[in-house]
């Protein structure tokens, strides 16, 4: 039985709906970072829905990156966030055909201070940008002394870097998994970046399990996509329920995998979605 042959069953309507949002990305017609939130119980297939448009995104020529939080693991703070972020860095490093553009670009946007503080997230900026290690220090003058000038600094960095790099002919696609795992600061980032209106050709995917952030009132996610579905255009935010499976869409998976008929099918079909309740 070939299992990673199998398609995503019941999920049509989401696919779809994150086809379109690629699309008019792509196409230009979507303006502004494009928020797509998908939640759902633990084993439903939000990672999997979420991982459809990485073969279509680099089709077309853009990247795709993600990042995920881990309950059991208390790594650096935002780590999702800042290891999808270094691996835009990377792509970009090794993508021939945009590189130098990008390069200049980024160098005439940046300061000295702002790769000094960018560099925190993108280790290897300073020597990609020709900028010597004796000029890669925030100036003693400013009040960096404070994390929370640190951290704003690193917002309108973050803004900037995504400005010259990102173009809707080739997306960026950034899903960062788990966010009811993160910590704050994580989300002030992501909530930073869903909100950047002068970025287009960038698609922030969330999925995260609906019940743990539905169980704690005001839980810091809903709190955060809260005030950023206030701050952005309304046409930039996509949310998807993700349920479990009806036991049509298993009997589907098993005449795929057993070659069988339908109704012959049935009888497992209904035992399976009775023990697991359709979770897949």
């Amino acid at each position: 039985i070939d299992f990673a042959s199998l398609r995503l069953y019941g999920r049509d309507d989401e696919i779809q709906l994150l086809d379109e949002i690629l699309r008019r990305t792509e196409s230009g017609s979507l303006e502004g970072v494009q928020l797509v939130e998908i939640k759902g119980y633990s084993g439903c297939g939000k990672s999997a829905l979420a991982e459809t448009l990485k073969p279509k995104v680099l089709k077309l020529g853009g990247f795709y990156v993600a990042g995920k939080y881990d309950q059991a693991r208390h790594l650096s703070q935002s780590y999702a966030v800042r290891q999808a972020l270094t691996d835009i860095f990377s792509e970009l490093v090794q993508h021939e055909a945009i590189c130098p553009q990008v390069k200049m670009a980024l160098q005439e946007q940046l300061s000295k201070d702002d790769v000094a503080i960018l560099s925190t997230i993108l280790t290897r900026l300073p020597e990609f940008l020709e900028v010597e290690d004796s000029q890669v220090a925030v100036s003693n003058n400013t009040p960096s002394c404070r994390p929370e000038w640190i951290f704003e600094r690193i917002k309108i960095t973050v803004r900037k870097f995504l400005e010259c790099v990102c173009d809707p002919s080739r997306p960026i696609v950034m899903v960062i998994e788990d966010i009811q795992w993160s910590d704050p600061a994580g989300l002030k980032l992501l909530q930073a970046i869903a909100c950047i209106k002068d970025v287009n050709g960038f698609i922030l995917v969330c999925p995260y399990r609906e019940n743990e952030v539905l169980a704690q009132d005001n839980h810091p996610v809903a709190l955060m996509l809260a005030e950023a579905k206030n701050t952005i255009d309304p046409g930039s935010s996509h949310t998807m329920v993700v349920g479990n499976l009806k036991i049509s869409h298993i009997v589907s998976m098993l005449v795929d995998l057993s070659c069988r008929r339908e109704e012959d099918l049935l009888s497992l079909a209904g035992i399976l979605h009775a023990r697991t309740h359709g979770n897949p």
